[in-house]
């Protein structure tokens, strides 16, 4: 539901990324006021390793990814759920985090836990065993939704 925009008697420098809410991207209103027209009917999405390393210096997703990056700047606990480890990009910002503080830790939540660190790519996999060594990594194997939430404090409070 991300979609390029502009509005009505704008030009380049108009142009937003824009979440549609209503589900009908052909009629949005801007902040201002003005209707808006679409620039592509293609909502954004990133999927697949061709279009991926592309669009991450996009303005769009290099915005996301910047904060991101503050938010996990500012924090020494990061719980990860669905997420397959399978972005190289996204990978290699995990580990530097993890290195940028000793106190850092994760927990992942996901079914068969064993397959999701087999099948995860190399930056995660060659140091899943050593983080689970080094109490860096803790892991819950289970889906989310069967997760309580004392589980989730009793991460997030411990040392």
């Amino acid at each position: 539901d991300w979609h390029s925009v502009r509005p009505t008697g704008g030009d380049r420098y108009d142009d937003r990324v824009a979440i549609v809410r209503s589900g009908d991207p052909e009629h949005t209103i801007s902040a201002d006021g003005r209707r808006q027209s679409l620039i592509r009917w293609r909502p954004h999405i990133l999927m697949g390793t061709f279009n991926k390393y592309i669009d991450y210096s996009s303005e769009l997703f290099a915005n996301i990814h910047s904060k991101w990056r503050a938010e996990l700047a500012g924090t020494n606990r990061l719980a990860i759920c669905g997420y397959g480890f399978g972005d190289r990009g996204i990978n290699a910002q995990i580990v530097q985090w993890i290195y940028g503080a000793r106190d850092r830790k994760i927990l992942v939540v996901n079914p068969n836990i064993q397959e999701l660190s087999e099948r995860s790519r190399g930056a995660i996999r060659n140091r899943w065993d050593e983080w689970l060594d080094l109490g860096v990594l803790r892991t819950i194997d289970a889906r989310i939704e069967d997760v309580s939430s004392e589980q989730f404090e009793s991460f997030f409070r411990s040392e």
